[in-house]
């Protein structure tokens, strides 16, 4: 449950990453611009309980710092005293969308899926089954096969112009005291590894980690490609909360795309690093949360959430914002994964940071949709432990 502090404030999460420009070109050429990156985090956040004190920890551009906090004002739970201001800019990311939006499907995750042999995902992910290959993919997914790269496009091409430093251990230590800290590895740069351990050492707090572009490097025009994630061991050993989908989890430990059945053994593998919990999403097949419980692994099988989606930016940040959120209040992993699924759908029914409002009604569709403690699609009902 929530802790209340001696001063009477609810619980305190602080958020570092960084924050975006987004342009967003849909698939029929119109083209949106709005704030992103670590704006999901919070605004998802300041709407799912009005409590909680969220410290957002990044750099944005002079240009865009007006905008930004217009957008935070309405919020009295937004510290905002972890923002600096950046003279040469704020990142911008262009995201190419491919497929029409009658296509696609929201899932658990908030991923987008489109139906067929078409491609789609949270960020390029190649799910191996038996019978056949079927390639998610937002961004481009690189499958090595021997001594040849094969790079599929997807339905999501991304290119990003980088323009504001690293944070420091100086700007994240004033929020170390905080009862949990995400860390969203938007650009993939955005902390140092050597600072996230030293995040990890000096803090009490739960600490999450999105992988999310740590598995994506930048190209010389600016295009982003999958990579290998060097000394991944760094990230779940400073979390105790790991969010990736199947790709980025592939990646941490090697260049090829992992079978259905060598994820298990994968999230394993993290949980062995000391993280507590893995949340790994899967698109239209919703998402499974792995948690490490009295030396058992254990599996909760999410079911999916299906909306019309308009834009899935977002929704991966929308998901593990709610999930460490309902993970704090309960302390448990299942529940969370349902807030967190109904979150990131609610979030692709709209476009940009501006109708985040929508995942107010997350709780009441976690109810409806995901059932009563004592149904039968409780997560909870449909938890394993892993062989």
């Amino acid at each position: 449950m929530l802790s209340v502090h001696e001063s009477g404030v609810w619980m305190k999460i602080a958020v570092l990453g960084t924050i975006n420009y987004d342009t967003i070109i849909a698939d029929d050429g119109r083209s949106t611009s709005s704030l992103g990156g670590i704006v999901y985090n919070v605004l998802s956040l300041a709407y799912l309980d009005s409590r909680i004190t969220i410290c957002p920890v990044a750099w944005v551009g002079e240009d865009r710092r007006a905008e930004l906090f217009d957008l935070f004002a309405p919020h009295a739970n937004i510290d905002t005293s972890g923002i600096r201001a950046n003279p040469s800019g704020t990142n911008e990311n262009t995201l190419v969308y491919r497929v029409s939006r009658a296509q696609r499907s929201v899932a658990a995750s908030g991923v987008e899926a489109v139906s067929g042999t078409d491609r789609s995902g949270e960020s390029g992910t190649e799910v191996l089954s038996e019978s056949r290959t079927e390639v998610l993919g937002e961004s481009r997914t690189e499958v090595l096969s021997g001594s040849r790269t094969e790079v599929l496009s997807g339905s999501r091409t991304e290119v990003l112009s980088e323009r504001v430093p690293q944070i420091s251990y100086e700007m994240a230590a004033p929020f170390l005291d905080a009862d949990a800290i995400l860390l969203n590895f938007i650009s993939g740069r955005d902390v140092d590894g050597e600072v996230v351990e030293a995040i990890r050492r000096d803090t009490d707090a739960v600490v999450a980690i999105d992988v999310h572009s740590l598995s994506l490097g930048i190209a010389a025009d600016g295009s982003r490609f999958p990579r290998r994630i060097e000394d991944w061991e760094i990230y779940p050993r400073s979390a105790d909360i790991v969010q990736c989908n199947a790709l980025e989890l592939s990646l941490l430990f090697g260049d090829r795309l992992l079978a259905d059945g060598a994820l298990d053994e994968a999230a394993r593998r993290v949980l062995g690093t000391g993280a507590r919990v893995v949340a790994l999403t899967l698109g239209a097949r919703g998402s499974i949360v792995f948690e490490m419980r009295e030396r058992r692994a254990i599996r909760y099988r999410v079911p999916p959430l299906e909306v019309d989606a308009v834009d899935t930016t977002g929704c991966g940040d929308t998901y593990g914002a709610a999930f460490m959120l309902e993970y704090l209040r309960t302390g448990d992993a299942g529940q969370a994964g349902a807030l967190a699924s109904a979150a990131a759908g609610l979030c692709a029914t709209v476009s940009g940071v501006e109708g985040m409002e929508v995942v107010r009604s997350a709780a009441t569709l976690q109810e409806t949709i995901f059932g009563e403690r004592d149904s039968d699609t409780d997560p909870r009902r449909l938890e394993e432990q892993i062989p």
